[in-house]
């Protein structure tokens, strides 16, 4: 999807990641993913989805979706339940808090 290279993926485990972004508390960082734009703007959770859905030329195709009346908030509430339980679904040491 990513096929110009648009995006940067950084676990914010990687040393050095959240003293670059000092504005991000401990807590969003376990909560949800962080999406920062080129000027700086910050999105997480499912704002951050929608605007990498924005940013991806295939992605566009779907983002749509997102202006449609009560997606936002039920994306939102699905991307938190998933947050919680990401352990369950294989990501191992990936999505370990801390």
């Amino acid at each position: 999807w990513d096929r110009g290279d648009l995006l940067e993926i950084v676990p914010s485990q990687d040393p050095g990641v959240r003293e670059c972004f000092p504005g991000i508390s401990e807590a969003a960082y376990d909560e949800s993913w962080q999406v920062i734009g080129p000027r700086g703007t910050r999105w997480q959770g499912a704002a951050a989805l929608e605007e990498v859905l924005r940013v991806l030329p295939r992605g566009r195709w779907f983002s749509w979706v997102f202006r449609l009346p009560l997606v936002r908030p039920v994306a939102e509430r699905l991307y938190r339940w998933f947050a919680r339980n990401r352990h369950r679904f294989g990501c191992g040491e990936h999505c370990e808090l801390g």
